[in-house]
């Protein structure tokens, strides 16, 4: 998410104009975190788990305000530029307060479980 960040920030400071780039910062799916979530290991390890589900909305967010920052920067719109970066840091930090949730929620599925009897197994 920082190398992502990063990399708005330096487009932004070379007054990137390739529409085709613009463009394709909006894929939220593309770069390492939208394969993390929809692919990868992040899928496989936190699906199930409720804090999980709601992450994608601020994964699209940071790339939808990404997205415009850029295009506000090359129409020379700086208050709208700013707006949106603003907003690309605000999901950013959504993201990781809820991967800090996944470990309060993994350590609750870990406490239920091992408070859980076996004297009551049947077999």
């Amino acid at each position: 998410m920082l190398a992502f960040k990063s990399k708005i920030l330096e487009s932004i400071d070379e007054n990137v104009t390739d529409e085709s780039y613009i463009d394709n910062i909006r894929d939220h799916t593309a770069g390492r975190m939208g394969k993390w979530y929809y692919e990868g290991l992040g899928k496989s390890t936190f699906s199930h788990l409720n804090s999980y589900k709601k992450m994608e909305h601020s994964l699209i967010a940071i790339h939808e305000s990404a997205y415009q920052a850029l295009v506000a920067n090359t129409q020379n719109r700086n208050s709208d530029k700013f707006e949106h970066l603003s907003s690309m840091e605000n999901h950013s930090i959504n993201i990781i307060q809820t991967m800090l949730r996944f470990n309060d929620e993994l350590q609750n599925m870990a406490e239920v479980s091992a408070s859980d009897s076996n004297e009551d197994v049947l077999f």
